[in-house]
């Protein structure tokens, strides 16, 4: 008897690639939510790279990394663009702004920047079955999609776990 596993890989980076934009569309909501995003140029930078049939999500943004996983204290921050920040951010006149951001410098300096850890939020909120962050439900159309694309993620799982239960038993008749 011989056994054919079908490979349906044009449907795994369907897959992949929904997951990511999801992870991607959960992560910009949790940034807008927390009022991290004012410029909306971090949320902008996030987008997805198929690499070698790798789905990747990655980000050009300089400060991603500080917001996700904060910053302990007693690290030097980049004044000028802390200004930039707060003059933004704030919209406090260029005299003020020197003022502040030496305060703000000083904080950071001394106390750090706690993690947000939105990325790994937003992967949690996918399988959520339903649930937001923090227990809090999701709209109805939105435990739809989680609900069908965990259906999805399971139906997947059997199948490859049947795959790879048939293999080893073919396995062993080989040798």
């Amino acid at each position: 008897m011989q056994y054919t596993i079908i490979s349906n890989e044009l449907e795994m980076s369907r897959l992949r690639h929904d997951v990511a934009e999801a992870i991607i569309k959960n992560s910009q909501n949790i940034l807008e939510s927390q009022d991290i995003n004012f410029t909306e140029k971090m949320s902008k930078s996030i987008h997805i790279v198929d690499n070698n049939g790798e789905t990747q999500i990655i980000s050009n943004s300089p400060y991603i990394r500080f917001v996700e996983w904060g910053m302990p204290a007693g690290q030097k921050v980049n004044f000028d663009a802390l200004r930039y920040w707060v003059e933004e951010k704030l919209g406090i006149s260029v005299e003020e702004s020197t003022n502040v951001t030496f305060k703000i410098y000083r904080k950071i300096k001394n106390e750090g920047i706690a993690p947000t850890r939105f990325l790994k939020k937003a992967i949690i909120k996918i399988g959520a079955r339903g649930r937001g962050i923090g227990g809090l439900r999701q709209p109805r159309k939105s435990r739809r999609k989680s609900s069908k694309l965990l259906k999805v993620i399971k139906s997947l799982t059997d199948a490859m776990n049947r795959i790879n239960k048939t293999y080893k038993r073919v396995k062993r008749f080989i040798k």
